[in-house]
């Protein structure tokens, strides 16, 4: 499914919003769906943008934000701070049930034949 945006750029606040929009469309109630993947492409670079002279400080504060909330990230840990659209309290984890056993990976966990 394709989301044409209205507003380009790289704020990750559209574009969750845009993510959201198209899940919306997607999604059908009663079905029970499973984590695929997702693939995000033709996301126009930030120079690329035509603005007005009004949108110039709403840019800024939404770089300045987006720039704090990733120091504080790098600071305190990943998703110290996240968009609440990202949801809270349900942490999804890896299915690891099919998983090779660590010797096939790393030297370090290879079998000693004595």
């Amino acid at each position: 499914m394709v989301v044409p945006r209205t507003d380009p750029g790289d704020d990750r606040r559209i574009v969750t919003g845009a993510a959201l929009a198209g899940l919306r469309g997607m999604l059908e109630p009663g079905h029970r769906y499973k984590k695929a993947g997702r693939m995000l492409t033709a996301l126009p670079d930030r120079a690329a943008r035509q603005t007005s002279i009004f949108d110039e400080a709403q840019q800024q504060r939404s770089a300045r934000l987006i720039a704090t909330m990733d120091a504080v990230n790098r600071d305190f840990g990943r998703n110290a701070l996240r968009l609440a659209s990202a949801g809270i309290g349900h942490r999804r984890t890896m299915r690891s049930g099919r998983r090779p056993p660590p010797y096939t990976t790393s030297r370090t966990e290879l079998p000693v034949v004595r």
